[in-house]
């Protein structure tokens, strides 16, 4: 089991890792689909713990992997079958990539790393 809902089973390395497997075709098809919900599962990690100081040094760096994971992750849940969908399509997330917010350039003022 990759990940149980709590983002220090999820780091950053972890989710790109994923990423990778899924962007390069590497996963097995009958994989693509817990690997996505991996990702989502980090995704609502970071949201659910964002106030909660104890995670505060590795949220930062687990959601600029979570936003890395976007252009991956849109054309196969926009690609899938909406009666497969979590969320009516343009609910979740909007349809633009400039639309997820970067976290690196918040951190560093705007400048790209």
């Amino acid at each position: 089991m990759l990940h149980q809902d709590f983002p220090n089973t999820a780091t950053a390395p972890a989710l790109q890792a994923v990423i990778a497997l899924i962007a390069e075709r590497r996963s097995h098809p009958d994989t693509v689909e817990a690997l996505l919900e991996f990702l989502g599962d980090a995704a609502m990690s970071v949201t659910a713990l964002a106030d909660d100081h104890y995670f505060a040094k590795i949220l930062p760096d687990l959601a600029e992997a979570v936003a890395q994971a976007y252009p991956v992750v849109l054309p196969l849940l926009a690609a899938s079958p909406p009666e497969r969908a979590l969320f009516p399509r343009g609910e979740s997330c909007p349809d633009r990539p400039d639309a997820v917010p970067d976290r690196a350039a918040q951190r560093t003022g705007g400048a790209r790393t």
